[in-house]
């Protein structure tokens, strides 16, 4: 199914980086947020590792450093990336989930 436009935004922890999934060519985009106006720069745009990101969550728990996990909804799966100092992404894993859908995605308490 074709999906156009953004589909979710959050802040880091720290509120220095912004994070967005685009649905129409499926990528997740790093922003770096100037604190002192506001302002956004240009960081990064990454494959999101699927087809259509629905959800994603930031996990600052994680035992190997914080990772961003994004649900994607039409190929059934979940990427985690792992998220630098600076706040940028790489790629560290896939995790196939056939027949489920991930719609919503929540970081562990």
């Amino acid at each position: 199914a074709h999906h156009s436009g953004g589909s979710h935004v959050l802040v880091s922890a720290d509120g220095r980086c912004l994070y967005a999934t685009t649905r129409t060519d499926g990528a997740v985009v790093a922003f770096d947020i100037d604190t002192a106006t506001g302002e956004l720069a240009f960081k990064q745009r990454v494959p999101c590792g699927g087809v259509c990101p629905r959800s994603f969550v930031l996990d600052y728990a994680s035992p190997g450093g914080p990772l961003l996990l994004v649900g994607n909804q039409d190929s059934q799966n979940v990427a985690s990336f792992s998220v630098a100092t600076d706040g940028s992404l790489s790629l560290r894993s896939i995790e196939e989930l056939d027949g489920v859908c991930p719609n919503v995605l929540t970081a562990p308490a």
